[in-house]
């Protein structure tokens, strides 16, 4: 029977929060690099950006705090994945930050909506697992600790 399931796990079953954690950091680091010089803008950065991504479903106000938000999402974000802190928070803020940059490109034309939709999909799975045992929310919230 255990080479059965070895043999339909192949013998990776406990690595899973390894998987986690690789998949956490490595997108986290992308995240941060591709909010970095949003966040760090500005207002008429953030302006720009909110009228960007929220033109897609027809907003026009409050545009320089969605811009803010979606840089911060993207950012700081991206620093709860990596160092594993509110994990499941920072993954559904940038899904929903995705969310909105693939109606842009899809409602505009320019550009392709894949990369949107790539990490939309990867947070949202993050966000259903969890971050794994390695990270500081398993650490700090766990009940078996």
């Amino acid at each position: 029977m255990k080479t059965v399931k070895l043999i339909a796990n192949f013998g990776f079953s406990e690595y899973k929060n390894f998987g986690l954690f690789l998949i956490r950091v490595c997108i986290g680091i992308v995240l941060i690099l591709h909010g970095y010089p949003k966040m760090f803008g500005g207002t008429m950065e953030w302006a720009g950006l909110g009228a960007t991504g929220m033109s897609s479903i027809g907003v026009d106000f409050f545009l320089p705090f969605w811009g803010f938000m979606a840089a911060f999402s993207e950012f700081v974000g991206g620093i709860c994945l990596v160092i594993g802190i509110f994990s499941r928070p920072a993954a559904l803020l940038i899904f929903f930050t995705m969310v909105f940059a693939a109606l842009f490109h899809i409602t505009s034309g320019k550009g392709s909506p894949a990369s949107a939709i790539q990490l939309g999909v990867i947070v949202s799975a993050l966000f259903i697992s969890g971050p794994g045992k390695f990270s500081l929310d398993h650490i700090l919230f766990s009940k078996s600790f």
